[in-house]
């Protein structure tokens, strides 16, 4: 897919033909699957952050917690997006909502 939008980039006008196979779904599947974190992890974050009764830094959550750095941060960020935790300086808290 990335190839496509690099059609017409000097050109006024450009056609494309995408052709798909099956390895497509497969894909899609995975960025689907892997998008969000599990119920589960999102639900022990919390409950660490709500346990702790004040800010933790993101590297005691990631000892407690067995998840990636990456998809921690990761999750941290939705989880603040949907204002279940909020950064305090470098550490997380749980928020009252």
């Amino acid at each position: 897919y990335q190839q496509v939008g690099r059609a017409g980039r000097a050109l006024e006008r450009a056609r494309v033909v995408l052709l798909r196979g099956h390895e497509d779904r497969d894909i899609q599947d995975h960025f689907i699957r892997t998008a969000f974190p599990p119920r589960e992890q999102a639900e022990q974050v919390i409950g660490l952050l709500e346990a702790a009764g004040g800010p933790v830094k993101i590297t005691e959550i990631e000892a407690e917690v067995n998840v990636r750095r990456s998809r921690l941060e990761a999750m941290l960020k939705i989880l603040d997006a949907e204002g279940a935790v909020e950064r305090v300086g470098s550490a997380w808290q749980r928020t009252l909502a």
